[in-house]
């Protein structure tokens, strides 16, 4: 009996810390409760009217230099173009009076500010959650010096590798061969640099253009890059067209970089990692993660020993599946409460998806503030098969998608794309020994009970009542429990007395005592 009793006893506090444990992973939430840290967002009085896209800044035009690889070789051609301006434009859009969840199909989820330079996404915004910013964007009737207010949350920004900015989706080297070279030299022409034509912008569209060409002019190549919302949608889309103008056939590879410079939201421990989903078989989807912490602590102890345990270390960074010729499903950046996901378009499992993930990128502190350091990721394409110049098959197109909200799983579950490809992976329940396919499904449950309480309580809702009132049933049903130990534990204080009068009686006959 008292093994049994013992036994319920744990089951029952385990299923507290499970609770526990989906409060602090999923529901403290800073649409609940205030973030620690924040970044500004700027240009808020403009981004404050939604379905807007319009050039932000302008810089003058650089001198015409032509942007080139240092490394060629004469069987490759050495691509070259002028430097275009440097612009911002501005898609989706929020409100600052009404920073809330909404089921509004009219609202966008999200602002992006797209820079020309690398045909980037400089900053990606969610206007569905705020945070508090000690300092505040003049305009929509506030002063520089005002009382921390609700800020959109930041979820995506510029950071720094060495002396370069780097942006999400920026496409970076553009390798070009011809069809019969064996694969594709040194020569990489980096569009990260470049700063790209912006040839059109409406209310949800940007799109922007590279034409690349070599001095004889046999060969060359463009570039279009389609950024698009929806509002309503957690998803923007990225349409790649590239466009042979070579007179013979060539091939072409690219890579692309993936979301990087988001924040760490806890202070008790940093939640940001890389994480890798691959199709398995009929068993659904196999997910593969790697924190900053991991990275970190791999690099500093690979730099201690040098040379080959460095690259090792960066060859770890990789993320491959379990299994030979795994297809993979997509690609993240999350930290403890938003993910940013990276998808190819279409995800048909039959098909190898065009854009590939490639290594994980750590991104080292330049200053002493733990909270500087960074993670992020590269995507390598395909080799892209182009016809000659005026031919059917010379231009192709390419797509992508990347996920830019919550890591709800109610979200998740509402949309059948999210649901097939199994987002819900991005949710992490940490600070418990168990493996994931035994915490997972009760964590979910006890979301769900508390989510269902929740919407019960109608506009009274409140999430620290719902955490009472779960206690409460804790408490009943560990009742019977807790009595029958209580009893027992009156009772052999009853005994104690007793017991003390035989062991003072016979403190020297063991045996009789």
């Amino acid at each position: 009996m008292k093994f049994k009793t013992t036994v319920v006893v744990c089951v029952c506090i385990f299923l507290v810390l499970c609770a526990g444990l989906v409060v602090d992973a999923v529901l403290d939430h800073p649409q609940q409760a205030q973030a620690l840290v924040s970044r500004v967002v700027p240009l808020a009085s403009e981004a404050a009217e939604p379905a807007s896209a319009t050039a932000e800044t302008e810089e003058a035009a650089q001198p015409a230099q032509k942007l080139q690889p240092v490394i060629s070789q004469a069987v490759y051609p050495t691509l070259s173009t002028p430097n275009g301006k440097l612009k911002t434009v501005t898609l989706g859009g929020f409100d600052l009076s009404a920073i809330e969840r909404t089921d509004d199909p009219e609202k966008y989820k999200f602002m992006v500010v797209l820079t020309s330079k690398g045909a980037a996404v400089q900053m990606a915004t969610l206007s569905e959650f705020k945070v508090k910013s000690d300092t505040v964007a003049e305009g929509e009737g506030l002063s520089a010096d005002a009382d921390p207010v609700d800020q959109p949350l930041t979820l995506l920004s510029p950071w720094t590798n060495g002396a370069t900015e780097v942006y999400t989706l920026a496409n970076k080297q553009l390798w070009l061969a011809p069809v019969q070279a064996d694969g594709f030299g040194p020569s990489a022409f980096p569009l990260n640099k470049l700063n790209w034509q912006l040839i059109e912008q409406t209310e949800t569209t940007a799109r922007f253009e590279a034409s690349l060409s070599d001095d004889s002019g046999e060969y060359g190549v463009t570039v279009i890059k389609t950024y698009r919302v929806t509002p309503g949608s957690y998803d923007l889309i990225c349409d790649l067209d590239v466009e042979n103008l070579s007179t013979t056939p060539v091939k072409v590879m690219m890579k692309m970089q993936g979301p990087g410079g988001m924040e760490r939201e806890a202070v008790r421990q940093d939640s940001r990692k890389v994480k890798v989903a691959y199709f398995d078989g009929d068993s659904g989807i196999e997910a593969t993660a790697l924190d900053l912490a991991n990275m970190k602590k791999k690099l500093k102890k690979a730099s201690q020993k040098g040379g080959k345990a460095i690259a090792d270390a960066e060859e770890a960074f990789m993320l491959n599946s379990k299994k030979a010729n795994a297809v993979q499903a997509w690609s993240a950046l999350t930290n403890k409460y938003f993910a940013a996901i990276i998808r190819s378009l279409p995800t048909e499992r039959a098909d190898s998806p065009w854009l590939q993930f490639g290594n994980a990128l750590y991104n080292p502190s330049l200053t002493e503030a733990a909270d500087d350091h960074s993670c992020s990721f590269v995507m390598a394409s395909e080799p892209i098969l182009l016809g000659a110049a005026g031919s059917a098959d010379a231009a192709k197109t390419y797509s992508l998608a990347m996920y830019l909200g919550p890591k709800d799983k109610q979200v998740f579950e509402d949309n059948e794309t999210y649901k097939g490809l199994q987002f819900f992976q991005t949710i992490d329940f940490r600070g418990c020994c168990c493996p994931t396919s035994v915490i997972a499904p009760m964590a979910f449950g006890i979301m769900w009970l508390m989510n269902t309480l929740y919407t019960l309580m109608g506009p009274l809702g409140n999430y620290g009542v719902v955490i009472i009132f779960l206690v409460l049933l804790v408490r009943l049903a560990m009742h019977p429990i807790t009595k029958k130990s209580q009893v027992s534990m009156m009772k052999m204080q009853k005994l104690g007395p007793m017991m003390k009068e035989i062991q003072a009686k016979y403190a020297n006959n063991k045996q009789e005592m």
